[in-house]
């Protein structure tokens, strides 16, 4: 929160407001999962992170969707507590990873 982003949970969103968030959005670090999809509703200039807690999930189901719409977008498989994750974030060598820190 203290980079700007802000805390969205998709279920609890009606889909027109899913829309107005991923359009407007220039960065978004999300959880791998379906909410993932609204990224065909973003501007071409956003930069996607991608957060796979699971190990089960697939890291290249969303990044060949953002390769099609022309996305920046990376996955990151990061397992833990959210505390641990957070961490891992911020000790991370990846510059995407550092420039959505900077946003």
């Amino acid at each position: 929160r203290d980079k700007g982003f802000q805390i969205v949970v998709l279920g609890d969103m009606i889909l027109e407001k899913q829309i107005e968030y991923f359009n407007s959005a220039t960065h978004i670090a999300a959880l791998a999962g379906s909410g993932l999809t609204n990224i065909i509703f973003c501007n071409p200039k956003v930069q996607v992170l991608e957060i796979m807690a699971d190990p089960t999930f697939d890291p290249y189901e969303f990044q060949e969707f953002a390769r099609l719409l022309d996305i920046d977008f990376k996955s990151v498989a990061l397992y833990g507590n959210a505390t641990e994750v957070v961490e891992k974030l911020k000790n991370s060598e990846s510059e995407f990873i550092k420039r959505m820190l900077q946003a």
